[in-house]
């Protein structure tokens, strides 16, 4: 199983790093780990997370995670994508991600 980082959510990792390296860039670094260890758990546990009703046509899933919401996408039984990994405190309207389908 491979799992693939949309351009936004390498964009969103690099956001929270940012943020929480105001504070600590030991606790910035420890959180992306986490995030990143909970994400690689995805691999043997496809369907942890909850359809995404604003994409029914797409196999989109929102995992939590703390305060983040995980969305991916099964693309195949070998690869899913990561979208987006929002905080919970934002706006889901105002994810660049989460857009209208194409």
């Amino acid at each position: 199983m491979k799992i693939k980082y949309s351009k936004e959510s390498k964009l969103d990792l690099k956001e929270i790093s940012d943020f929480i390296s105001n504070g600590s860039r030991k606790y910035a670094r420890i959180e992306l780990e986490n995030i990143h260890a909970f994400i690689a758990k995805l691999k043997d546990a496809l369907l942890i997370g909850k359809p995404f009703i604003g994409f029914q046509a797409k196999k989109v899933r929102t995992a939590i995670f703390k305060n983040y919401l995980i969305f991916y996408e099964i693309i195949s039984r070998e690869v899913i994508q990561i979208l987006t990994i929002h905080h919970h405190a934002r706006s889901l309207s105002r994810n660049p991600a989460l857009g209208d389908e194409e």
